[in-house]
C-alpha cells in the first residue's frame, strides 16, 4: 500500500511539473489587439461587410465547428467513441479558426494568413469534411455563398497590399 502511495505522488509530481512551463496560446479577449497596424484599413473595410453578408452565411454554414460558444451539437455527438472523434475535430476546428467573435477570427495567425487560408478553403470546396457534408448536407456551401464570401476576402486583401 505505501508502495502504491509513493509512486501515485510521484506521478502527480511529474504531471504537476511537465505542465508547469506550458503557454496559453488561447485568443485574447479583444482580437484587435494581435492585430497588426496594416491590417486596420482592411479590417475596417471587412467588418461592414462581414456582418451584413459573410456572417449569416458563417452562422448556418461554419459555426457548428468554429464557434464553440454558439454551437449546436447533433444528437449522435453524445455516442460512445464517435463523442470523443467529434470533440476532437471541434477542438482542432476552433483552435486554428474560432469564429466565434466574428472578424478578426480567433486562432493564431494574422488577418491576411486568416483570409489567405478562407480564400484556399472556401474556392477548393474544402470545407465542410466530406463526412460531415454527408450527415449535413445542407452545410455545404451554395455557388452563391462561395462568391460572397471569395468577394468579400478579395476586399479584404486588397486593403492588405
Amino acid at each position: 500500500m505505501k508502495g502504491y502511495l509513493s509512486l501515485f505522488c510521484f506521478l502527480f509530481v511529474i504531471c504537476a511539473w511537465g505542465h508547469a512551463g506550458e503557454v496559453n496560446t488561447q485568443p485574447n479577449a479583444n482580437l484587435s489587439d494581435r492585430m497588426l497596424p496594416s491590417e486596420m484599413p482592411a479590417l475596417m473595410a471587412l467588418r461592414p461587410v462581414y456582418d451584413a453578408k459573410i456572417k449569416p452565411i458563417f452562422e448556418k454554414k461554419c459555426f457548428d465547428c468554429h464557434a464553440p460558444k454558439r454551437r449546436t451539437l447533433p444528437w449522435y455527438a453524445s455516442l460512445p467513441i464517435i463523442k470523443g472523434m467529434i470533440q476532437d475535430d471541434l477542438h482542432g476546428a476552433t483552435e486554428h479558426f474560432d469564429m466565434t467573435d466574428g472578424v478578426p477570427f480567433g486562432g493564431q495567425s494574422s488577418l491576411k494568413k486568416d483570409l489567405k487560408i478562407l480564400d484556399k478553403v472556401v474556392s477548393h470546396n474544402r470545407m465542410p469534411p466530406t463526412l460531415y457534408k454527408l450527415m449535413h448536407p445542407s452545410h455545404e456551401l451554395t455557388p452563391e455563398e462561395m462568391k460572397t464570401i471569395i468577394d468579400w476576402i478579395a476586399l479584404g486583401q486588397s486593403h492588405l497590399q
